[in-house]
């Protein structure tokens, strides 16, 4: 009887023992983990806050400007008008109310401020060619082209660089009748010959007022950014 019961004891004392071992659990996929493969495939997301614009009034116009040894290149300057940050429902007439009820608006309310969320997403369409697509939520969205440049230096001269971004740093802004805001820059690496490699590094933020180190490095970078311009509804 004695022997049974100890043997029952180291048996319960064993389950016990596996019971406590650590395991592997399935856990749910995080918006890190999805961005983790979208970078992996060269596919970058940016995502800004424009609500605090919205106390007044403006037309909205994302812009990209290319830069080639630090000189704008006044040629591919890219600018779009997506409208106004806010609009007034009375010039839809009778389908004033029906507006009104869309967008969870008060009966008597007029004014609806549509600008939420600004966003930049950048993935590669060819080894030559970055399609940048600039998306305003709530109102509209544009995409463009971003051609590669030749290294330029090195052993791979001839062949189209390699890519990087970073966003500019995010400062607030005096009100004026044109606010311009640089969101997020492109740029190319470049060879460096002391250590021939080519390399893309500075800082993680760039300066609004480029004076940022990485820009004087980057032989050819993109600056993608939105401008307010003061307006009436």
């Amino acid at each position: 009887m004695k022997r049974t019961t100890l043997c029952i004891i180291a048996m319960l004392l064993t389950m016990t023992a596996m019971a406590q071992k650590p395991a592997v659990k399935e856990a749910e996929i995080s918006i890190e983990d999805i961005k983790t493969v979208l970078e992996a495939k060269e596919i970058f997301l940016h995502s800004f806050d424009m609500t605090e614009f919205n106390d007044g009034v403006y037309s909205i116009i994302p812009f990209v400007e290319e830069y080639e040894n630090g000189k704008l290149n006044e040629e591919s300057l890219i600018r779009v008008s997506l409208g106004m940050n806010k609009t007034d429902v009375r010039k839809f007439g009778e389908r004033a109310d029906e507006w009104r009820e869309t967008y969870g608006m008060k009966r008597r309310q007029n004014v609806h401020t549509l600008m939420n969320k600004a966003g930049i997403y950048l993935y590669p369409v060819s080894d030559s060619t970055i399609k940048v697509t600039f998306n305003m939520e709530n109102i509209g969205s544009f995409g463009a082209p971003l051609h590669k440049k030749a290294y330029g230096k090195g052993p791979q001269a001839d062949s189209p660089a390699q890519y990087s971004h970073r966003p500019f740093k995010l400062v607030p802004k005096e009100h004026a009748e044109i606010i311009r805001l640089p969101l997020v820059m492109v740029g190319s690496f470049w060879y460096d010959e002391r250590y021939d490699v080519y390399r893309f590094c500075g800082e993680t933020e760039i300066d609004p007022e480029l004076t940022s180190e990485i820009l004087k490095n980057c032989p050819h970078y993109f600056i993608i950014g939105i401008e307010l311009h003061e307006g009436d509804l």
